[in-house]
């Protein structure tokens, strides 16, 4: 088969990007950084255990299927993949949506055999979202395994009603969550969460590989750059990609302390992550702003500040135009009943 290296081309990256908020285009642009090989390696090889000990050139050589969400417009990800749907949806249980859906091949327990994964990977802003994460993330995984089941299916010959074929075919789902903002207690930590056998009468064991069928792994980052444990290739690697305050040097020289090849591509994508930084700041106070100024004026008018007062400090504090902050005041003013 002819290698293929698939990268998303610049041009249908910005033009992604510009469609959305910049929080939106951060996380979009987290996606398009997990999709390039050697970040993607690297990641594999420092979370699965069944990778730990191959290199990435070979681990990039067992990935054998990715989602993208149109694949007709990349340039050049992988080679030799197959693309892969990156959406499950049940009749009565909705749609979940991978960020990034990947089919790989893992050394076996004999030498030169081989076993099928199936992984996703996910990116979360909010560690604490009002509910567990991890709960959630067992549901995806569990999701994914039973998609097998539905895939094996239309597989089978019509009338073919034999289940063996079935069950002997499924293998393993395995969820990778990287969560950016866990806090200083969750931050610097990894952990997997999978079925395990509890022996409770007699001292039989059945195979692993007949049970460990699910697995999540959880990255959790601490939300401030200056307690990232640096001493961790990976949280290096994900706080360089991720970061919305690092510098640019700074991150190249992170990648480069990973083994990561600073291409074009790689470039393009921290500066874009840079000035989405910046982007997200400004953002973020912008929106903080406008929401507080409904509450400054109903201070005004409760306390008897004068129209002119709320003027001068919209202007002033919210830095509104003397038409905008009249506009705004006006409107407030005369909702209130008070004479403007």
């Amino acid at each position: 088969m002819k290698k293929r290296n698939y990268i998303l081309s610049e041009t249908e990256i910005a033009k992604d990007l510009r469609k959305l908020s910049p929080m939106g285009a951060m996380d979009q642009n987290a996606k398009y950084f997990l999709m390039h090989p050697d970040i993607l390696s690297f990641i594999l090889k420092h979370t699965l255990t069944e990778f730990a000990a191959l290199n990435t050139a070979e681990i990039q050589k067992r990935i054998d299927g990715v989602n993208v969400q149109r694949p007709s417009r990349l340039k050049e990800i992988l080679q030799n993949v197959q693309f892969l749907n990156p959406s499950d949806y049940i009749p009565g249980e909705g749609q979940i949506i991978y960020d990034l859906l990947l089919s790989l091949r893992i050394p076996g327990e004999k030498e030169g055999s081989e076993l099928q994964r199936d992984l996703e990977f996910d990116i979360q802003n909010n560690f604490w979202p009002g509910y567990s994460l991890i709960t959630r993330a067992i549901f995806y995984v569990a999701r994914g395994f039973c998609r097998q089941w539905r895939e094996l299916r239309r597989r089978l010959r019509p009338g073919k009603k034999d289940s063996k074929l079935l069950y002997r075919d499924l293998h393993k789902f395995i969820g990778i969550w990287l969560c950016l903002d866990a806090g200083s207690k969750a931050g610097n930590t990894i952990n997997k969460y999978h079925i395990t056998e509890e022996c409770v009468a007699g001292s039989f064991h059945a195979k692993v590989s007949e049970y460990d069928m699910m697995e999540v792994i959880m990255v959790r980052l601490p939300s401030k750059d200056e307690d990232i444990d640096n001493s961790n290739k990976l949280f290096s690697l994900l706080s360089a990609m991720f970061s919305k305050t690092m510098p640019l040097d700074e991150r190249k020289q992170r990648m480069e302390d990973c083994g990561i090849q600073m291409t074009e591509y790689v470039e393009r994508r921290f500066e874009t992550m840079c000035n989405l930084g910046e982007g997200i700041r400004d953002w973020a106070w912008k929106e903080g702003r406008q929401a507080t100024i409904e509450p400054f004026l109903k201070s005004c008018v409760e306390l008897g500040g004068s129209y002119e007062y709320a003027v001068q400090k919209l202007m002033i504090v919210y830095k509104l135009s003397e038409s905008e902050a009249t506009r705004r005041a006006q409107k407030y003013y005369r909702k209130s009943g008070v004479q403007a």
